[in-house]
């Protein structure tokens, strides 16, 4: 599913510092984006870098969609609101029923893919 644009060098560190992450996590994103086709690793000894591949850049306006999509973002925000309320809910341990369970799904199914 390539869009015929050219790729792209991305600053990972600079990304991640902005974002409130640490660099180096970059060395472990780095090489998870290459190995689904959607970067190039062109990290150094000092610093995480990759150059940004056509599917890459196609991937991003997708999820830059979907996040924008008010009903996405409005059942976003229920399942956040639920997740909230089940945590705190009077006499609650801080960690909810829905919470145990969307927690157990994601490990038995595996994260989400991008």
């Amino acid at each position: 599913m390539s869009t015929g644009a050219e790729p792209e060098f991305a600053d990972i560190s600079l990304y991640l510092t902005e974002h409130g992450l640490e660099p180096a996590f970059g060395f472990q994103l780095v090489p998870y984006l290459a190995q689904r086709g959607l970067m190039n690793d062109v990290s150094t000894l000092g610093c995480a870098d990759a150059i940004i591949l056509p599917d890459g850049i196609v991937a991003v306006q997708a999820l830059q969609a979907a996040r924008a999509d008010p009903a996405n973002r409005a059942a976003s925000l229920r399942k956040e609101m639920l997740l909230w309320l089940d945590e705190h809910e009077e006499g609650s341990s801080g960690y909810g029923l829905l919470r145990r369970r969307t927690v157990s799904a994601m490990t038995t199914q595996g994260p989400p893919s991008f």
